[in-house]
């Protein structure tokens, strides 16, 4: 399709905005994604000539590893009069221990447009807040003003999303179609990228003084952002890497009170499509 054929991309360009502010690096990394998002789009729309593309499902299965940003953990336990914010606080993932890490996702290309598709993603992964580490705690502890240095374990023994953090996206996407022939119309070497928003489902687990309290809860919207490349070894089934990133900002009840941070995440995942 000539470029010329498509001036909406230009008069109306695609956005997704964060539920709040990001930082000036978050904001950096989220504006390069859409840069490349819309790069493939203009690539989708100026790609050469082949074999007839076709409308086309993929049934997608996938693991990887997560590997969160660290970020403030804030406690507040108003029956104890306490508001404390850990600063700069580590996060583990143990992508490989049981429940591994673990995706699925069905995309549809359309026959008019190819190289442009949308997708249904659903994956879980799991962040540990490494506790044994010495971090600040600002703020108010049973009513007494606090600003100290520390173990989180002194406060809190445990905080975790290990069953897990679970993602349910709706997605947009462009792909480009390389080495287009009879065999393959909608191209051997597929990169890719997208953007989407997404439902989070959490199970925090936590502990304090010596108490323990989890539980399943909703925790709104977050936004998705990923690119990858597409390898088809047959017809039918392909090979593929890609590199993800999610963000929201949580808030999650615990032992007797609520705790929120942001979860910023980055993941490798790696997996294999099946064309229906």
């Amino acid at each position: 399709m000539p470029l010329g054929a498509a001036p909406w991309i230009f008069s109306n360009p695609i956005t997704v905005t964060p539920r709040r502010a990001v930082g000036r690096a978050e904001e950096e990394r989220y504006r390069g994604m859409m840069r490349a998002f819309v790069f493939f789009i203009l690539l989708g729309l100026t790609s050469g000539t082949g074999a007839p593309a076709r409308a086309e499902t993929l049934l997608s299965f996938y693991s990887g590893k997560s590997f969160s940003d660290n970020s403030d953990l804030t406690l507040r336990r108003p029956g104890a009069d306490t508001r404390l914010t850990f600063r700069d606080v580590a996060f583990g993932d143990e992508s490989f221990t049981s429940p591994i890490y673990y995706g699925a996702r069905v995309t549809h290309f359309f026959r008019s447009r190819p190289w442009l598709g949308a997708s249904v993603d659903f994956f879980h992964y799991k962040v540990f807040a490494r506790t044994d580490r010495t971090v600040r705690a600002i703020g108010r502890e049973n009513g007494t003003p606090v600003d100290r240095r520390q173990p989180l374990e002194n406060t809190i023994q445990r905080f975790s999303i290990s069953h897990g953090v679970n993602y349910l996206t709706f997605n947009l996407l462009a792909r480009q179609q390389w080495r287009r022939d009879t065999r393959f119309p909608n191209g051997r070497v597929q990169p890719y990228a997208g953007a989407g928003l997404g439902l989070l489902l959490l199970h925090p687990e936590s502990e304090i003084g010596g108490e323990s309290f989890q539980q399943y809860e909703w925790n709104g919207v977050g936004y998705h952002l990923f690119l990858g490349v597409d390898y088809r070894v047959t017809r039918r089934w392909g090979l593929f890497v890609e590199y993800k990133y999610n963000a929201r900002k949580v808030n999650v009840a615990v032992v007797d009170g609520t705790a929120d941070t942001e979860l910023s995440t980055h993941h490798l995942a790696f997996g294999a499509s099946y064309r229906l």
